[in-house]
């Protein structure tokens, strides 16, 4: 018996705006399992989904574009 979802990972939420999108996507999701990817009738992308994991995407490329801190001037 599985317990872990297949490539699931954590990520760090460093904006309001990226958690109130979470939030929606969350609530939202069941309406949108007709678009889901792992649904083997799906009928369609899910344009939300792909929205959010732009997102999360480019906030991970900004956080690694931060200037090291550290006290320096």
């Amino acid at each position: 018996m599985r317990v872990w979802q297949r490539n699931y990972y954590e990520h760090i939420i460093r904006h309001e705006r990226a958690l109130n999108a979470i939030r929606r996507y969350i609530a939202e999701n069941p309406l949108r399992w007709h678009l889901d990817r792992y649904n083997p009738h799906a009928t369609g992308t899910d344009p939300q989904a792909q929205e959010i994991w732009q997102m999360m995407k480019e906030n991970a490329r900004t956080v690694g574009r931060r200037a090291p801190t550290g006290g320096q001037s």
